[in-house]
């Protein structure tokens, strides 16, 4: 027993010493609010407060930046375009260092920054999508100060008249589970994806419901999700794996290439513990709370402002592993019994 701790111990150890440096380091620096999703009429002005957190060891200076974009990944994070924005009805202001021409942030302090948009009544109306990124520095003096990346919060920007407009309902391009089950299974595998159709951004919530239609077992299991958005022409993956959540906590935190050149030990760690195959597949583990014989309604609920659409899918519980079991012992038997008689 004692050398059973040991090895456990050992091995958590080992397991925190392995864990991806990102994930500790995606809490030293934060940003409120993580999106900012805005209809505003052309012509019009709208203030935004936002607040920049240090949780780091060292005082931090800041620029800040715009980057377009139009798509996301089915995650949702944005694809840049390669060119740096800088829109001139777009500003950010708050108390800067003239010498540094930079924002000075002290260890474990914030600041309070004002985004203002105000788009001229002769642009375009249509959505805009940005990056705003906030790039550090370490506060090093009689040197060049170089600015890193460090955290960004996206503004989806709709510039129209029609502040009410009536969204098209979204579109479930996938749902998918496993018909048969086995009646000792608490995991559904569920794969999720939405089509926006609309030229504006949509914020939709999802919700998966298992509902008892012929057998034994708990009448009805719901899983909500937060609520995910989806830019217009894009697809969207409904995850609820460790990575995504991980990736929906800090889902601005801006990625650098300092850990380009690893070295052999952080290539076996990331050989072995890498969650990137694990999650490409889009998967959902929805867990039931019981034992279930029987025939279930599986149904996936898409709700939006304006509507909500429903798809629907048959999932079978039975005990196929102890009935095969069971056949497979019976088998044997039978043969054993054969073989004696003979």
């Amino acid at each position: 027993m004692k050398m059973f701790f040991k090895v456990l111990l050992f091995s958590l150890g080992l397991l925190f010493f392995l864990m991806p440096t990102g994930v500790r380091a995606a809490t030293e620096l934060g940003i409120f609010p993580p999106i900012i999703k805005v209809r505003i009429k052309p012509g019009t002005t709208i203030h935004q407060p936002l607040r920049l957190y240090n949780f780091s060891s060292s005082s931090l200076y800041f620029r800040w930046q715009l980057r377009a974009f139009q798509k996301t990944t089915t995650q949702g994070q944005p694809f840049w375009s390669s060119e740096k924005m800088s829109p001139s009805w777009i500003k950010v202001t708050g108390p800067i260092d003239l010498k540094k021409k930079a924002y000075p942030i002290k260890s474990q302090g914030h600041q309070d920054f004002i985004l203002t948009l105000s788009p001229p009544k002769d642009l375009p109306q249509k959505d805009y999508y940005f990056s705003l990124l906030f790039l550090s520095s370490l506060t090093k003096e009689n040197t060049q100060v170089r600015f890193q990346p460090g955290i960004a919060t996206n503004l989806l920007i709709s510039v129209t008249d029609t502040l009410q407009k009536k969204a098209i309902a979204p579109i479930i391009t996938l749902f998918s589970a496993p018909t048969l089950l086995d009646s000792w299974q608490r995991k559904i595998e569920t794969k999720i994806k939405i089509y926006n159709p609309n030229d504006q951004w949509i914020e939709v919530l999802p919700t998966l419901k298992l509902k008892r239609k012929i057998g034994l077992g708990k009448d009805e299991r719901m899983l909500n999700f937060i609520p995910v958005t989806v830019l217009k022409g894009n697809k969207r993956s409904i995850f609820l794996t460790e990575k995504d959540v991980e990736l929906a906590i800090t889902p601005n935190r801006v990625q650098d290439n300092y850990h380009e050149h690893k070295n052999p030990l952080q290539r076996i760690k990331d050989k072995i513990f890498s969650t990137h195959k694990k999650v490409s597949d889009n998967s959902i583990n929805f867990y039931s709370d019981s034992f279930k014989l029987g025939i279930y309604n599986y149904q996936l609920q898409i709700k939006t402002s304006s509507n909500t659409i429903k798809q629907n899918k048959i999932v079978i519980f039975f005990p196929w592993k102890l009935t095969l079991v069971v056949f497979l012992l019976l088998g044997f038997l039978y043969l054993i019994r054969r073989k004696s008689e003979i």
